[in-house]
């Protein structure tokens, strides 16, 4: 099993920052938290973990941490497309063992600010070896069937280490994935998909020594030179139980800031062993887990409050509050959110599909940016309960995110126009009429007046006639007339907003009084 060792060597050294001599992490060939300024991984790892020689405090003060324990020989890398220039979605795995020296037991990764630390352990330390850690943007794991969730962003970050001299000696390079298709202009200069932004293969740098490093380095890793205790249960292939033998624990450091990284957010973490030193060279055995919740949040609420009621014509806009996180101090949400409305709608919300609305732009400081959508005029638009949905492509530091609210949060309701209605009897001709001839036909036609909230009004209208009666009017029941419903026909004067309905004949059986009622 082998294990990452970390040290990067920088031209610049106007940017260069320690991460071994800053009182934040102790990177000291053990994994106790003693007497030395900063915290260790017996903090990272839980308290309550089952114990080594020592045992797990807890209490780390990490932005974010994570410790992950493997099954021995449960998963291991498999099939030629494991590789780490190429993308996630040819990796697979399976359940097997590998060399002994290639056999993780534990993976640990703790972020302090601007400062990724980095760690594990493995069950032998025979011979050279060669390491790699990944610090994936997305979330990215093993998942049932043999695959890995999740793929490639530019921008995530590999770390390789090689051993040599009996796994002593340390070489590290840092890799950046610039894929295909990505946010990086351009492709890897390595296979394609990668680009060396860190070290060579000939630079070793030991946060302890020798070799040492200056005070100033932005990135170092060492192992232990001799059996240390274990914070956690951990047997190695040869020696006592819950102690590390020599070249059995590492752990690294690096310097964000540094590599101009300090704006990424890393959700997960992988640490593998690798067949040599080439870029592509067969993995073999992995630990990691998730790191960070990385991404941005979105709330959205409609300016007339949510679940309002408004009247016809009012202007409704739709305002997103964008906020990021997973980082110490994260970066500005920026780009062009687009709204959608769907409606009327009796229930639900706005999911999918909808009526594009038009889009807003983020304008913020820190972690928060908010925008505001058009107006979304109500004039003429059929009463019902309408919802909003705000979709974020996301931008070069968060991924995509949407909102679409829950109940009422991003709706609202037209409500109806009052409208009046007069109706008058006609004969045959639309003539109005207040008497017929037995036995001649009369007709009722409904007038239905709006207002320029509404438009001409539309429908259909039902019409009843009550009768023989000696008086009243057909306030209710009667008989419906024939040809029921009628539709609204509008008059065609676009000032007047009004539209009418004529009934079906009506001929009455006897003389007397009849009223319709429409």
């Amino acid at each position: 099993m082998g294990l990452v060792a970390i040290g990067l060597v920088s031209t610049d050294s106007l940017r260069a920052n320690a991460v071994h001599d800053v009182s934040v992490f102790e990177l000291d060939r053990n994994a106790d938290d003693n007497a030395a300024a900063g915290q260790d991984w017996s903090n990272v790892c839980p308290a309550g973990t089952p114990p080594g020689t020592l045992s797990c405090v807890g209490g780390t003060t990490a932005s974010t941490s994570a410790f992950t324990t493997e099954a021995p020989n449960a998963t291991i890398f498999t099939q030629g497309g494991s590789k780490d220039d190429l993308d996630i979605t040819s990796w697979r795995h399976t359940n097997g063992s590998v060399p002994d020296k290639d056999d993780l037991a534990h993976g640990y990764a703790a972020r302090y600010g601007d400062r990724l630390y980095f760690g594990a352990d493995r069950f032998a330390a025979t011979g050279d070896a060669a390491l790699g850690v990944w610090f994936f943007q997305g979330s990215v794991g093993p998942v049932t069937g043999g695959t890995f969730s999740g793929a490639h962003r530019d921008g995530d970050i590999l770390v390789l280490s090689d051993f040599t001299k009996g796994g002593e000696t340390a070489t590290i390079r840092v890799f950046q994935w610039n894929g295909p298709g990505g946010t990086i202009a351009g492709t890897g200069a390595v296979n394609g998909t990668l680009d060396l932004i860190f070290g060579t293969v000939a630079s070793p740098a030991d946060c302890v020594g020798p070799p040492a490093v200056s005070n100033n380095d932005p990135a170092c890793a060492t192992v232990n030179q001799t059996s240390v205790d274990s914070p956690w249960a951990f047997t190695p292939k040869s020696g006592a139980a819950n102690k590390f033998p020599k070249g059995h624990f590492y752990e690294g450091g690096i310097d964000l800031a540094f590599l101009n990284l300090q704006n990424e957010c890393f959700s997960s973490f992988l640490v593998e062993t690798r067949s040599s030193q080439s870029v592509d060279a067969t993995l073999k055995d992995f630990v990691g887990g998730q790191f960070a919740v990385c991404g941005a949040d979105m709330t959205t609420t409609p300016s007339v409050g949510a679940g309002a009621t408004i009247v016809p014509g009012t202007s409704v806009t739709d305002g997103v509050t964008v906020v990021g996180k997973g980082l110490a101090n994260p970066p500005t949400p920026t780009g062009l959110v687009t709204f959608f409305i769907c409606g009327p709608i009796a229930t639900g919300t706005c999911d999918a599909g909808g009526t594009s609305v038009g889009t807003g732009t983020l304008i913020g400081s820190g972690a928060t940016a908010s925008a505001t959508s058009p107006a979304f005029d109500t004039t003429a638009k059929t009463p019902g309960r309408y919802c909003f949905r705000a979709e974020w492509p996301g931008d070069g530091n968060y991924p995509a995110v949407s909102h679409v609210g829950t109940a009422d949060s991003e709706c609202f309701s037209i409500a109806k126009v009052p409208s009046s209605t007069v109706t008058t009897p006609v004969d045959g001709s639309g003539t109005p009429v207040t008497s017929i001839l037995f036995g001649a036909t009369a007709f009722d036609k409904a007038v239905v007046t709006g207002n320029a909230a509404g438009g001409d009004p539309a429908g259909d209208v039902s019409f009843f006639v009550c009768g023989p009666i000696a008086t009243g009017t057909c306030a209710t029941g009667g008989t419906a007339v024939t040809g029921n419903p009628r539709t609204l026909v509008a008059d065609g004067n676009p000032s007047t907003f009004t539209a009418a309905a004529t009934s079906g004949g009506f001929t009455p059986a006897s003389p007397g009084r009849y009223c319709f009622r429409a």
